[in-house]
């Protein structure tokens, strides 16, 4: 079997059930995952229950980290950001505060964050849906991954301006299910 280069690429996310974490416990794993990387993108993207089935073939495990590299393709993919040092101690401070609200259970993913390390080695992700407050994450960011819900507002600032559907886009959709 040939060894990845990408460290998350063989291990399955899931997403996650509603745990609660002591706070000093959250921000010690928070802190303890972010010491070791040094690049963070985030990504917002059409709902890949829109994608179409060839480019999403197992909708609760998100197939775009390939090779260490992230494959959406363009007429998916809306917003990319690199986060500058101070955005990755807003998020990281963000991730600290932990998870304060229920969740649904749509999971209409828009957006992922991926981690990366000195190397430029993807060493964890979390996909997002806002809108039920549901995450799926590589295993490693398990105990940290539900805070992302928690991160709308920052993902605004940071300039994400994808968050729902274009009425184009939901009418390409409804089109697309005759």
């Amino acid at each position: 079997m040939k060894k990845s280069i990408n460290k998350i690429e063989t291990e399955k996310t899931e997403v996650l059930e509603f745990e609660i974490v002591k706070p000093a416990e959250l921000e010690k794993n928070v802190d303890d995952f972010f010491s070791n990387v040094s690049k963070i993108e985030i990504l917002a993207y059409l709902d890949r229950n829109k994608w179409d089935k060839l480019d999403n073939p197992d909708y609760r495990n998100p197939s775009y980290i390939k090779n260490n590299k992230i494959e959406i393709k363009d007429k998916y993919l809306r917003n990319r950001i690199l986060l500058s040092n101070s955005q990755i101690k807003e998020l990281q401070a963000g991730f600290k505060k932990g998870y304060y609200d229920y969740t649904a259970a749509c999971y209409d993913p828009r957006h992922a964050i991926i981690f990366y390390d000195k190397n430029d080695i993807i060493v964890g992700n979390i996909e997002i849906c806002f809108e039920c407050n549901n995450v799926s994450s590589s295993k490693n960011l398990y105990n940290i991954g539900m805070s992302a819900s928690n991160q709308f507002d920052l993902f605004k600032k940071f300039g994400i301006t994808y968050f729902e559907d274009t009425k184009e886009e939901y009418n390409t959709f409804l089109n697309n299910l005759d």
